[in-house]
């Protein structure tokens, strides 16, 4: 069962990259983010609500400091994918080179 949600996940994970670079076609990247992300947020608030639980400052302020880089992260991503491949912007620089 673990290697089949694995699987699933690399799957999903791999099938993100074609479907941004398809999307980027029709909307700017900035645009497409802001939507993505706020379309998240607004279900994790959702949850939130649902949960009942209450978060204090800390841990506000640690998810907006975990949540800048995140953020300045996919934003080049999604840029570096106008003018990369899905599979090269899914790779990184050096961890799908071929073994030689």
């Amino acid at each position: 069962m673990g290697e089949l949600a694995l699987v699933l996940t690399t799957f999903i994970w791999g099938t993100t990259f074609i479907l941004v670079k398809d999307s980027l076609a029709e909307i700017a990247p900035v645009r497409f983010l802001v939507l993505r992300f706020f379309l998240s947020a607004f279900v994790l608030f959702l949850l939130g609500l649902l949960s009942r639980q209450r978060l204090d400052r800390a841990t506000w302020r640690a998810g907006l400091l975990a949540a800048v880089p995140f953020a300045a992260l996919f934003l080049f991503q999604t840029f570096g994918l106008l003018w990369a491949s899905p599979a090269t912007s899914a790779c990184g620089a050096s961890s799908c080179s071929p073994a030689s």
